[in-house]
């Protein structure tokens, strides 16, 4: 079957409407419309919890992969392809995001060493003191920006660590990725192209440096990649190959945990019945509230993947060039998975998240976003007794990348530090 979605609706995931507001669209994307056809991109789009696991869980034979962006700006995919488009480059090296197998599972497992479950445990008593040493100089302020001063900074800091960048750059840091992931309205998009080349300009010096310091492991991150040999020929990286498969790492390591966090503060602020539970016993009840606030408080919309074989599912028949879309967003709020899905409920029984992806592009860094979005919680929670969000200062993010708050001031009215 092609749904091929006749009738008066029509959904444009670039589209400035859908960008301002995407929510009406994905309620009726899922009620009527599952595998809509978008022939402005020759794309399919799926916004239901169990369709878009279908789609991402075809992983045998490169059938979906990511070779034209994960997330393209809009006019490098008006075309139609005529076929499976290329795949990308080996020698030199593609982006990680865009590779295909066994070349993606190669280097993904080059440098994943420092985002596994006790390396991340291994850092977390950095992280709870970068969170700390922040509250401490922001909270007798009595009012900051959250999402950049407090959480934003914890995790910029975190991905420098990870990066061997100081982590006296982590405002550069942030201020960059910040700026680059917004939407541009002269570009008509997010300028994927022009926030790798960028952000290299930070990844390229911690390589320099790491060779330099004999790659030894100190920086499993940076290091397992400089001392990787190709299995395909025995041949080492370069820098601009190996900066190429850290920059992926490096914008979300430092976008997906703030996001999420402060939204999640303010979920809770707004029902304060369910804070007041939470409160009871933080070191049993901030892990339960962390998976509900990773389902609701994602800001993340969507991946695109091309097709490069022939392919029936979720109920669509797709052929290699087409593209799909996975509406990340939507399907965790899919009430066919999810109960009264749009509400925050901080104990809700969660079986099945979206929230990091799915199948062979499932996010490296889960372990360490769920640990960074406890302990920052935490320790806001902690050493703040009484706040409230300045929502006349607040700011919304119109885009495709990220759509949520961007500035979220908190008002401290009683801590403690």
């Amino acid at each position: 079957m092609n749904a091929h979605s006749p009738g008066t609706f029509s959904y444009d995931p670039y589209a400035r409407e859908v960008l301002e507001n995407p929510l009406p669209f994905y309620r009726e994307l899922q009620a009527n419309h599952p595998g809509y056809y978008v022939e402005k991109y020759d794309m399919f789009i799926f916004t239901r919890f169990q369709d878009i696991l279908d789609v991402l869980g075809v992983t045998e034979d490169n059938t979906f992969v990511g070779s034209e962006s994960t997330l393209p700006m809009p006019a490098d995919i008006l075309h139609k392809n005529t076929g499976a488009p290329p795949l990308a480059p080996t020698d030199p090296m593609g982006p990680g995001i865009m590779l295909a197998s066994p070349e993606y599972e190669e280097l993904r497992l080059a440098h994943i060493k420092p985002l596994r479950p006790k390396a991340v445990k291994a850092i977390e008593d950095m992280t709870r003191e970068l969170a700390l040493d922040r509250l401490r100089e922001l909270l007798p302020q009595g009012k900051f920006e959250i999402m950049g001063d407090y959480c934003g900074l914890v995790s910029a800091a975190v991905t420098c660590h990870l990066l061997g960048i100081p982590k006296s750059d982590a405002a550069s840091v942030l201020g960059a990725i910040n700026d680059l992931a917004s939407y541009s309205d002269d570009k008509e998009g997010v300028d994927t192209p022009g926030m790798f080349k960028f952000l290299k300009s930070f990844i390229i010096p911690a390589i320099d440096r790491r060779r330099k310091a004999g790659a030894d492991g100190e920086v499993p991150m940076v290091d397992g990649l400089i001392n990787h040999r190709l299995k395909s020929n025995g041949r080492a990286l370069n820098d601009e190959e190996i900066a190429d498969q850290l920059v992926c790492s490096f914008v979300a390591a430092t976008e997906t945990p703030p996001k999420p966090t402060c939204q999640g503060l303010l979920e809770l602020w707004r029902n304060p019945d369910q804070l007041a539970e939470i409160r009871k016993d933080l070191d049993t009840n901030i892990p339960i509230v962390t998976e509900e606030i990773l389902r609701i408080c994602i800001t993340n919309q969507f991946g695109i993947r091309t097709a490069h074989k022939d392919v029936t599912v979720a109920g669509v028949d797709i052929k290699a060039g087409q593209r799909v879309l996975a509406g990340i967003y939507a399907g965790l709020r899919d009430p066919r998975e999810f109960d009264e899905p749009e509400k925050f409920i901080w104990n809700r029984e969660i079986k099945r998240i979206l929230t990091f992806g799915y199948g062979q592009h499932h996010c490296v860094g889960n372990n360490l976003a769920r640990m960074e979005v406890r302990v920052m919680l935490r320790a806001f929670l902690e050493h703040v007794q009484d706040f409230e969000f300045d929502m006349d200062e607040a700011v919304h993010a119109a885009s495709y990348f990220h759509w949520g708050w961007v500035k979220l001031p908190v008002v401290i009215k009683q801590y403690s530090i």
